[in-house]
């Protein structure tokens, strides 16, 4: 007798694709080679939608597409007054995303319906849970390795916080925590809004406190600042005071109990002697004291280049020129960048380049707000929050991100 195998009903263009796809975005906040991979097959998969919708021709290009494209090729076209050739390409290289990732999702537009749209927000929340988990384990096997019964002890070092619970997956903070924060604003539109993912209530409550907790020890100021803006946009969008009641109690209880390291953090920091030192000369160095710092030295360069910028490629050796102009040689030796994405775009690319990325965010808040869709509003309203203190899009895990969410938002024909 003869067994055959149904490898070919399993294995058709819609599953590889979808395979991909939610491939693609389990894998956004975890180690960039393997997310790479589910990119590189999303897009060669999204390549045999073309013949279904029969042809390049028949396929409609969305306002926000146009907008990034322009974007992108402005700061490619920026090589050209760069000296540093390959660090110009390296540059190219990571930019290449925003058109891999588009055009995978132009391909396959059609085969996105809201059940796909609604695993793949699933599947990032797996993935979210995933990678939190696994930094959690490894910090809890370095707790043991090191004898100490306390996991917040700092003797040690502390392996529950800020870079040490992610450095082991080469994962910096601000990132995960970015990501973090986004899977938590999916779970509260879906437990208190409208049903968006299959999770039961009791789920959702357990996973958002699970997730603020870690948020909490990620340790950051500006995703705190953010969650009191996703927040304040429920509270907002949700009618009934119960719910309102619930959501701020919700959020309250892990933020209060485990925001402990943001509380030391904060008490380092002298905002008004901060923003307005001068003297970058020394050693000690708070977040906030350090960013000032950076952002003197950019806008030094900004002000010899304010048009079209040093170009893609010289970014780093103008801002190393800009710190030593200050004297900011602890900035030096750390290679900062300006951790800020307006700023890095004025710095590449000039004024010009920093009026096609306000168009970019723009673009993609009015289609949202036209909509009246809070979750890509949200989005891009943390993500220009986030630029003001990282300059996010000159890694490939920004990029990464940002290009996934804000493409699938412009290709989302519902509200839900």
């Amino acid at each position: 007798m003869t067994i055959t195998f149904p490898v070919k009903k399993v294995l058709t263009k819609e599953f590889v694709w979808l395979f991909f796809l939610l491939g693609t975005v389990f894998t956004l906040p975890f180690k960039l080679n393997i997310n790479n991979l589910f990119i590189l097959g999303f897009f060669i998969s999204s390549l045999s939608f073309l013949w279904q919708n029969r042809g390049i021709k028949n396929i409609k290009i969305n306002q926000y597409l146009v907008v990034l494209w322009l974007w992108c090729l402005w700061n490619i076209i920026s090589v050209f007054w760069s000296d540093d050739l390959s660090q110009a390409f390296n540059v190219i290289s990571r930019q290449l995303l925003y058109f891999i990732l588009s055009l995978s999702f132009l391909f396959s537009a059609s085969a996105i319906s809201p059940i796909v749209f609604r695993r793949i927000l699933q599947y990032f929340i797996y993935g979210c849970l995933f990678t939190t988990i696994t930094c959690l384990v490894n910090a809890l096997f370095n707790v043991y390795d090191y004898g100490s019964i306390n996991p917040f002890n700092k003797v040690n070092g502390n392996f529950f916080s800020y870079f040490n619970l992610t450095d082991f997956l080469g994962i910096h903070p601000i990132y995960l925590a970015f990501q973090v924060l986004f899977a938590v604003s999916l779970l509260i539109y879906h437990l208190l809004y409208k049903k968006l993912l299959s999770f039961s209530k009791v789920q959702s409550v357990i996973i958002i406190l699970y997730f603020l907790v870690v948020l909490m020890l990620l340790n950051s100021f500006v995703m705190f600042f953010n969650l009191i803006i996703v927040v304040v946009c429920f509270l907002f969008l949700i009618k009934s005071i119960q719910a309102k009641l619930f959501l701020l109690a919700l959020v309250a209880f892990p933020v209060i109990g485990f925001s402990s390291f943001l509380v030391e953090k904060f008490k380092s920091v002298h905002i008004r002697e901060d923003i307005v030192q001068t003297d970058f000369s020394g050693e000690n160095f708070t977040a906030l004291k350090a960013r000032v710092a950076k952002y003197h030295g950019t806008i030094t360069v900004i002000n010899d280049n304010f048009w079209i910028g040093v170009g893609i490629g010289d970014m780093q050796p103008a801002l190393m020129e800009g710190y030593k102009a200050i004297g900011f040689q602890h900035g030096i030796e750390k290679k900062y960048n300006s951790h800020n994405q307006y700023m890095s775009e004025m710095l590449k690319s000039g004024v010009v380049g920093l009026l096609l990325f306000f168009i970019v965010l723009y673009r993609q808040f009015l289609t949202a707000f036209r909509r009246q869709d809070i979750l890509p509003v949200i989005f891009i309203i943390t993500s220009c929050v986030f630029f003001l203190t990282e300059s996010v899009l000159e890694r490939q895990m920004g990029i990464a991100l940002f290009a996934f969410f804000t493409i699938l938002f412009s290709f989302k024909t519902d509200k839900r």
